[in-house]
């Protein structure tokens, strides 16, 4: 029966999983070398319970001692999710339960934490948590209904009474130190942050942010944070609760499960950025640098973003989108060519910048803004290409009249591309160099490109047939059922 559901799940999901798993197949990037101090990514996640012991992402954040952000928060399910968790996957060791999807909740949890502590860790990453966090909230759910159910006995409250003390204890050691010994040390800390900052290759000075987050600390790890508050207030209730078998009442459940997700909702919020809207027009105005680039790259040029760090460059990281100017931050940049010549260095014909400001040896430079390296000839042909609209799937060319010629599309191959307008327009891919190709015809050609994922209409087709076929099957299975007598298990009496 498994297996037909997971059979199911994947027809009606097929739409999603197949484009990703080709965007998997097709992609290529380099993995950085595994470093022994990454094992304690692991160990780092069992802060879970109460993350805030590591840090947030406002503050000093101890994750980076193994090279990551946010450990704490990556399994996150909340406290008393957490806690629930966590008894239940020790029952399950002890009384050897035979639940498949207890089974299968803490294969993901366990999953995680292998991923955490081995090479694994540079090809999935850390967002990888979310089977952990699938697997928790599954094993919560069932310690839940059990006590719901009061299948549990008293003393089994030792567990709930120990974690509640161990977490009070906790709290009362980060709130003795954000307000007693932190303000001793913080002149030290922030210059220890500081020179670690100058030292650091691949980013850019950032005094004032190292600064706040030096000074926010305690904001952060005590009760200042509203949100510890009501992670230790739902510790403090799941005891209780199961203390005096209160949880067969709905509103003690209903109060512990608004405990549990208070913090998550706090936490996310914070996450949301809140300012005027003038500042985000300002952004995407840009500074002297961010206009000369986008004067120098016009609609059909690149540049190419050789920087070590988000932060480095003109443009940092894929902020580049914001400008509409094309980098080799993403998976569309690959080395280009000239019109009607072999293959070059990317420096030959690249618009490559680095903010001058930020080091002596970084400079600004700028090819021949006339050159046009996105839409090339594949042999010498002086008609000109104009990139008139471009969207994520969507791209219009306007060519004028001229001789009939082969265009060369030089981002990076990918299937799923098509012409949807003039009809007489083929692409396909070219052999001597892997791009796309598109016949131009000698007359004037106004060309559409589209995105759609590869077999996108099949999957589609199949999974409505799919969801037509459950919604049949669930409505025949309930009328076949309806009227017969309730089956009474001879075990339950």
């Amino acid at each position: 029966m498994r297996f037909k559901s997971a059979i199911l799940a994947g027809l009606l999901t097929l739409p999603l999983l197949l484009p990703q798993f080709e965007l998997f197949v097709l992609s290529s990037r380099e993995v950085i070398p595994f470093r022994f101090k990454m094992i304690l990514s692991g160990p780092l996640s069992l802060s879970f319970v109460f993350p805030w012991l590591l840090g947030t992402f406002r503050t000093l954040d101890l994750s980076k001692v193994c090279d990551q952000l946010g450990l704490g928060f990556a399994l996150f399910p909340g406290t008393v999710t957490a806690l629930l968790a966590i008894y239940s996957i020790l029952r399950m060791s002890r009384a050897h339960a035979t639940r498949p999807w207890l089974r299968t909740a803490v294969a993901l949890v366990v999953l995680y934490f292998v991923i955490c502590c081995t090479p694994l860790l540079n090809w999935l990453y850390i967002r990888s948590s979310a089977l952990g966090i699938i697997g928790l909230i599954v094993c919560a759910c069932t310690m839940l209904n059990e006590i719901s159910a009061a299948n549990l006995l008293t003393p089994e409250t030792k567990f709930f009474r120990n974690a509640f003390f161990l977490l009070t204890i906790i709290v009362l050691i980060l709130n003795g130190f954000g307000f007693v010994a932190y303000p001793k040390l913080k002149p030290k800390v922030e210059r220890y942050i500081l020179s670690k900052d100058e030292r650091h290759a691949s980013m850019s000075l950032m005094p004032e942010l190292r600064r706040f987050q030096v000074n926010n600390l305690p904001h952060e790890i005590t009760l200042r944070n509203p949100e510890t508050l009501f992670a230790w207030a739902g510790a403090c209730c799941l005891w209780v609760g199961y203390r005096r078998k209160l949880f067969v009442k709905n509103w003690v459940k209903f109060a512990v499960i608004t405990l549990n997700v208070a913090p998550l909702l706090i936490f996310t919020e914070r996450c949301i950025p809140k300012a005027p809207i003038a500042m985000w027009h300002a952004i995407l105005e840009g500074g002297p640098q961010q206009r000369r680039a986008r004067d120098l790259v016009r609609s059909d040029l690149r540049m190419a973003e050789e920087a070590p760090g988000r932060r480095d460059g003109v443009l940092p990281g894929n902020t580049a989108i914001y400008y509409g100017v094309h980098t080799l931050a993403t998976f569309t940049g690959t080395p280009l060519h000239p019109n009607g010549r072999n293959f070059i260095d990317r420096q030959a014909n690249y618009l490559y910048s680095r903010d001058a400001t930020n080091g002596p040896h970084r400079q600004f430079i700028a090819k021949n803004p006339d050159l046009n390296v996105r839409y090339v000839w594949k042999e010498p042909n002086s008609r000109p290409i104009k990139i008139v609209s471009e969207s994520l799937n969507r791209i219009t060319l306007e060519i004028p009249a001229g001789r009939a010629g082969m265009l060369v599309r030089t981002d990076t191959y990918y299937p799923g591309w098509r012409v949807i307008e003039p009809a007489n327009v083929v692409l396909e891919r070219d052999h001597d160099s892997g791009y796309y190709v598109i016949r131009i015809p000698p007359e004037a050609t106004d060309i559409t490109l589209r995105y759609r994922p590869t077999g996108f209409q099949f999957t589609m087709a199949l999974s409505a047939c799919t969801f037509l076929g459950s919604i049949l099957l669930v409505a025949w299975s309930r009328r076949a059922f309806d009227g017969k007598p309730e089956l009474i298990d001879p075990a339950a009496c």
